[in-house]
């Protein structure tokens, strides 16, 4: 995996940043899923949400039995 990382934000794009970088901001809440990245200067766009390990994984909802008193 490149550690050069581009992405759009308003139309401007940003980078170079480290994939750990963006990890941050996504973390942060700096950038969406549906923020475009991509990997190098030549690299594809793509929603940053279908970029393995950059967000932290979902966590499924488990709704168990109601509770009785």
């Amino acid at each position: 995996m490149s550690d050069r990382w581009y992405y759009r934000t308003a139309d401007t794009e940003v980078g170079p940043v480290t994939f750990s970088g963006l990890r941050r901001m996504a973390l942060e809440g700096l950038i969406g899923r549906e923020t475009p990245v991509r990997e190098g200067r030549e690299g594809q766009w793509t929603a940053a949400g279908d970029v393995q390990n950059l967000f932290a994984p979902k966590r499924e909802r488990v709704i168990g039995p109601p509770i009785l008193e």
